[in-house]
């Protein structure tokens, strides 16, 4: 984390960073308001749409001391038991699944990475601009899926965001950085034992 901070202790990231969530850092490179942002396929589309012009590139996340990281994750076509529609809802998920249907909407629409290695396969996906994408899959990790996870990803924001408003108002002390993240982590934990 000391290392994200010191991003804008050195000049690198402005403080107004500070304050942004996704939704804001994913604005402001669209807007080119700042030079780069962490993002994925899915905001290309955003970008084809309110900024076409944008002259960007997409690399891989970048190497820490130990090794690349990256997340893997994604939505999931799911049908309820209490579902009156079961059979439609069955073939509309065949019918989204399709090869050539998956390929087009997440190569033409959405952007987003195909869910089978024969769509993934397709030349839409060779471009320079999946090349990245691909590239990171292969050492990316998804976390379980969890009730929780929702409390728990707004536990580590708050920690983060209390980090960098500290360091951006004066207030960040030496040892400050370790205390937002042990309050977090003991949230984080308190959330994983309701996990039922």
């Amino acid at each position: 984390m000391n290392w994200y901070v010191d991003l804008v202790r050195n000049g690198l990231a402005s403080k107004s960073c500070a304050e942004y969530n996704q939704p804001d850092a994913d604005a402001a490179f669209i807007n080119g308001n700042v030079s780069m942002a962490f993002m994925g396929p899915w905001n290309i589309a955003n970008i084809q749409h309110d900024n076409p012009e944008l002259n960007y590139g997409v690399v891989e996340p970048p190497k820490g001391p130990k090794a690349r990281a990256a997340f893997s994750g994604g939505s999931n076509l799911a049908i309820l038991a209490s579902s009156r529609a079961e059979e439609d809802a069955k073939a509309w998920i065949k019918f989204l699944l399709r090869n050539d249907n998956l390929v087009s909407y997440t190569s033409e629409l959405t952007y987003m990475l195909p869910a089978t290695v024969e769509a993934f396969d397709d030349p839409a996906f060779a471009t320079e601009m999946y090349k990245p994408f691909k590239t990171a899959l292969e050492y990316a990790t998804a976390y379980p899926p969890l009730g929780v996870w929702g409390t728990m990803e707004n536990d580590i924001t708050v920690a983060f965001k209390a980090i960098f408003t500290d360091y951006v108002t004066g207030r960040l002390g030496t040892d400050d950085v370790k205390k937002h993240l042990d309050d977090a982590a003991q949230r984080v934990d308190a959330a994983l034992k309701t996990e039922k």
